[in-house]
């Protein structure tokens, strides 16, 4: 399964009640330059026979009955890949350094995020240190939390 490496923002993580539902509800991982929170999203329309459709794409066929077997590209909230949201509070800095570590946050996800699964929401929290870090060590971060959440059985695409 190949999925793009651009980052839409129909997989952002905008709304207040979006944000609230993960800290409430979901998991926490925590690591040095960033702690992680993530929330498995139930699949609305899953294929006969399965609890969930974890592996999903917008032109998988005849997984969803709206599609009816066409092949077709469609652009519902069902079918959005994980949805993510950065907090980087004032804790971290003036505005220019907060926007380069949410940029740098953004690129690190952008270049692994065909490596998880679909049904995630996750939040990305910036500890202070996150601001002497390179975009090379956010990345690296970011792998080894997401390799703990797949040892954790959670977040890695099955396959």
């Amino acid at each position: 399964m190949i999925k793009k490496e651009g980052f839409p923002k129909t997989e952002r993580l905008s709304k207040k009640k979006d944000f609230q539902q993960v800290f409430e509800k979901g998991r926490k991982l925590e690591g040095k330059l960033f702690s992680l929170r993530l929330l498995e999203r139930p699949h609305p329309f899953p294929p006969v026979g399965q609890t969930s459709c974890l592996s999903c794409t917008p032109t998988v066929s005849g997984c969803h009955p709206r599609e009816k077997g066409r092949g077709e590209k469609i652009a519902t909230k069902s079918h959005i890949l994980c949805r993510v949201g950065f907090v980087v509070s004032k804790k971290i800095g003036k505005a220019v350094v907060r926007n380069k570590v949410k940029r740098r946050l953004r690129e690190s996800y952008r270049r692994l995020k065909a490596e998880i699964r679909n049904d995630f929401d996750l939040i990305f929290l910036a500890k202070p240190t996150i601001v002497e870090a390179t975009y090379w060590e956010i990345k690296k971060e970011m792998e080894e939390l997401f390799q703990k959440a797949q040892w954790e059985k959670e977040l890695k695409v099955e396959g």
